[in-house]
């Protein structure tokens, strides 16, 4: 059985009908399709808590969701251990801090999640995938070349600076990576319930060599303050101030790469 199971309903009337969330400075926060989810998720009437299942230690359950007369399948997932808390972290509230961090940078990579209660616990609800997927663990393992090789190439670029920058060791995390397949090959990134380990000075085991000039330019123009107000309800400060260190060595390593190979070599535009 797949790790992730969503109805994934994409129109173009989405992209025209939904919206934009921005900040002050005019960040892109998400898609209108990932918009709309995310409106769905915290409104929708969360029916009855189905079989449980398991991801690992994670204790998740399916429910049927209606908002609006439109019926969707959903995950909810309510495992919170937190470092500090726990010895083995793991917590819905490191899912949604990537979500929230990913809107602040207009990445839309990672799949929407919020926070909703059930039964008086409170976990991180998601929208199942039920269309056709691969996860780049097994497109390697296939050697499945993509429709577009460069273009997916480039979305891999975003979510791999994303993903040191969340600190999610890169190898771990090729099975995380979905694939959506009758979504023109769009790259998301699931299950980041042990991200964020508050070790600054380190990128793991990622080989930046660059990222689309949007996701550059948001990266520059975050400000530490905006990311510490959109994550302290998910993150502690120690999580918080590691990220930020993180995100300052993303941002010299990037610099380095475009004064050395010419920003075309380095950055490249989004599709």
């Amino acid at each position: 059985m797949k790790k992730y199971y969503v109805i994934f309903i994409v129109g173009m009337i989405c992209m025209f009908t939904g919206y934009l969330i921005c900040d002050d400075e005019g960040i892109k926060s998400t898609d209108p399709i990932f918009a709309n989810f995310e409106i769905y998720l915290k409104n929708a009437e969360i029916g009855p808590l189905g079989n449980e299942f398991r991801i690992g230690r994670r204790e998740n359950y399916r429910v049927n969701l209606n908002y609006e007369g439109e019926h969707r399948l959903g995950l909810f997932s309510f495992t919170d251990r937190q470092r500090g808390k726990a010895l083995l972290a793991d917590s819905y509230k490191y899912v949604i801090a990537a979500y929230e961090l990913d809107k602040l940078l207009g990445g839309n990579i990672v799949w929407p999640v919020v926070e909703r209660e059930k039964g008086g616990r409170k976990g991180g609800l998601q929208i199942f995938i039920e269309e056709p997927f691969i996860t780049e663990l097994d497109r390697r393992r296939r050697r499945r070349i993509p429709k577009d090789p460069l273009e997916f190439k480039n979305k891999m670029e975003n979510i791999k600076v994303f993903s040191a920058l969340v600190y999610s060791e890169w190898k771990l995390s090729l099975k995380d990576i979905l694939i959506l397949l009758d979504q023109d090959w769009r790259v998301i990134r699931v299950d980041l319930s042990e991200a964020f380990n508050p070790i600054p000075g380190s990128l793991l085991d990622y080989e930046i060599k660059g990222c689309s000039k949007v996701y550059y330019d948001n990266l520059n123009r975050v400000e530490d303050s905006q990311i510490e107000s959109a994550l302290l309800p998910y993150l502690n400060s120690v999580e918080i101030e590691a990220l930020i260190v993180r995100k300052n060595i993303i941002l010299k390593k990037l610099s380095e790469l475009i004064k050395r190979l010419g920003e075309d070599n380095v950055l490249f535009e989004d599709n």
